[in-house]
């Protein structure tokens, strides 16, 4: 009997209701969701990966003038034996530009600055 085993990294928006990010790795598959977007990193993993579960990931980084701070632009994802996936994070700019029309963004700075 093959056990299947799963690991899950989810990062959501303050609001908890709108998923920025979604890795899924389980035995076979490793599956990221993105603002939306779904992307199969691999469809049969290595057997290291098998073995010994290994996933790396980045986060590139672009200053923004809107937050005047770093913001993510690209998560890059590793796994062994497999190339890079990236994907692109464009959304969290778009979605900065509503709460800025929104007048929400002015408190999101002073937080973030102490």
């Amino acid at each position: 009997m093959k056990m299947i085993q799963q690991l899950f990294i989810t990062f959501w928006m303050k609001n908890g209701k709108d998923e920025l990010l979604c890795i899924i790795q389980n035995t076979d598959t490793v599956h990221c969701k993105a603002m939306g977007n779904s992307y199969f990193a691999v469809r049969e993993q290595p057997v290291c990966l098998k073995s010994y579960p290994q996933m790396t990931y980045t986060v590139n980084k672009k200053y923004s003038e809107i937050v005047e701070s770093s913001l993510p632009s690209t998560l890059c994802l590793k796994l062994a034996g497999t190339p890079f996936l990236s994907v692109p994070l464009n959304n969290i700019v778009k979605y900065l530009y509503s709460e800025l029309d929104n007048r929400n963004l002015d408190k999101w700075k002073t937080a973030r600055k102490s």
